[in-house]
């Protein structure tokens, strides 16, 4: 198992409370630096101060759901798996 760097950032976006905790607490105990949005609004903004490597996302939250969030983030860049830089997605 290799260990995590400082660049290891997770971002966990869920609506539900208790999901979102308990998905921080799991993905920080596996070694990994966290921050959480309630929904993909907030995600935004979160992803341009934070610089996650991994976003985990609900699909289904007020305000802008996992799919709109990817939809938004395609608008501006691509994108790219970290850190090979491959191309993983590209929304029309």
């Amino acid at each position: 198992m290799t260990s995590t760097t400082s660049h290891d950032r997770v971002l966990v976006v869920e609506d539900d409370p208790a999901t979102r905790l308990g998905l921080i607490e799991l993905v920080g105990a596996w070694g990994f630096v966290t921050a959480a949005a309630a929904d993909g609004e907030e995600a935004l903004q979160r992803i341009t101060a934070f610089r996650p490597s991994i976003v985990i996302s609900d699909l289904v939250m007020p305000r802008m759901g996992g799919m709109e969030l990817l939809r938004a983030r395609a608008r501006t860049r691509v994108f790219t798996c970290w850190p090979a830089g491959r191309q993983i997605l590209r929304m029309p």
